[in-house]
């Protein structure tokens, strides 16, 4: 393809393969797919200007090196390698039908992922290994969401089906206790104590409801959007969370400059409530303490700690403490609080973490949100 021709010494034949050889040059230049060229030893001669797009590098920094330069793992640099050593060994073209997804580099070092598909042409040095390859990042991302959202749903499904049997079981058996009662005052439970049932797993349902609902939206853009003092939030869970402190003797202490942000109060007053909560209720310490500290700003991101000084959280529960309806002991939550915690901080462009220090600590960042 690098053929020169001299147009007064050329025979028509040279002429009408110079041309020929343009106009396959000027399709590879035209087409929104990457073309490669590699030799038998994986060396790039070919690069057409829509690699130069997907890569990042021109054309003039990729002719004469090594094409693994472009693959992100071992095992991407496989499908490169068998492809080629396949067309040396047998001397067989492969077909270009078979697509091949792998992962790929681009020159700023980010990870792209491609559809490859191969073929192979022969010249006097021996064959040649054609690559096309088309950028999927965008469609593998979107893959990869559905797939997160339908195993999500899969577990709700499980987990609902399990956790509302119970209460509705329960509604079931207390129902016909009451119409027992109803016929027969002398039956043995009162009707009070039958409604009180029907009450508490009624309630339980709601919950488990609410919670769904919560954790359905949590990652959406919010309707209302503000500056929000997160000082001003935190004071707001502690008047809502007064009764549990009182009856826990629990002392809190809260950092007076928690820094703002612009985003959903509602949102922002779930997070510190739900780690709060969970800090109140699973403290045991005889004199407990819950702290909710700004430890750091960096890169418009605010960095938070909600910390309290009880037992800790048990090894082998940490790794699912974000999974939804996960619960640590018997403690009759939803188990859905933490992962709504975490959708909510990671749409604010945020990362959570809990660790053990002298306690549970939950430290975890904020930013300002943003559509999308």
């Amino acid at each position: 393809m690098d053929s020169e021709y001299n147009p007064d010494t050329g025979s028509p034949s040279e002429k009408r393969l110079v041309t020929s050889e343009q106009r396959v040059r000027n399709i590879a230049d035209a087409v929104s797919e990457a073309i490669i060229m590699i030799d038998q030893s994986g060396i790039i001669t070919f690069w057409n200007p829509a690699a130069d797009k997907i890569f990042g590098y021109t054309r003039e920094e990729v002719l004469g090196t090594d094409v693994l330069r472009l693959v992100a793992r071992l095992e991407d640099a496989g499908v490169f390698m068998n492809r080629l050593n396949g067309l040396v060994e047998t001397d067989i073209p492969p077909i270009p039908d078979q697509i091949e997804r792998i992962d790929a580099v681009r020159k700023d070092g980010a990870e792209i992922a491609l559809d490859l598909s191969a073929s192979g042409i022969s010249d006097e040095d021996g064959w040649n290994l054609i690559l096309v390859i088309r950028d999927v990042t965008e469609q593998h991302s979107r893959e990869e969401e559905i797939r997160r959202v339908s195993q999500e749903l899969e577990a709700y499904a499980h987990t609902i089906s399990h956790d509302l049997r119970g209460p509705l079981s329960t509604l079931l058996t207390s129902l016909d206790l009451l119409e027992l009662a109803l016929d027969d005052p002398e039956s043995g439970a009162t009707r009070e104590e039958i409604v009180q049932m029907i009450r508490r797993n009624v309630t339980r349902m709601y919950e488990r409801v609410t919670g769904l609902l919560s954790l359905a939206v949590a990652g959406r853009f919010p309707s209302e959007v503000e500056t929000v003092e997160v000082r001003s939030v935190v004071a707001e869970v502690l008047e809502d969370l007064a009764g549990q402190i009182d009856e826990r003797s629990v002392e809190v202490r809260v950092d007076e400059d928690l820094g703002s942000l612009v985003g959903n109060r509602t949102q922002v007053a779930q997070v510190f409530s739900n780690l709060m909560t969970n800090a109140i209720a699973h403290n045991g310490h005889e004199n407990p303490v819950v702290e909710v500290l700004l430890v750091g700003r960096e890169d418009g991101m605010l960095r938070f700690q909600v910390r309290d000084n009880g037992p800790g959280i048990p090894e082998d529960c940490m790794e699912r403490l974000f999974e939804p309806f996960y619960t640590v002991g018997d403690t009759g939550s939803t188990g859905l609080g933490l992962s709504l915690v975490r959708k909510i901080v990671t749409s604010y462009g945020g990362e959570i973490d809990v660790c053990n220090d002298g306690g549970a600590c939950f430290e975890f960042t904020l930013g300002d949100i943003a559509p999308g």
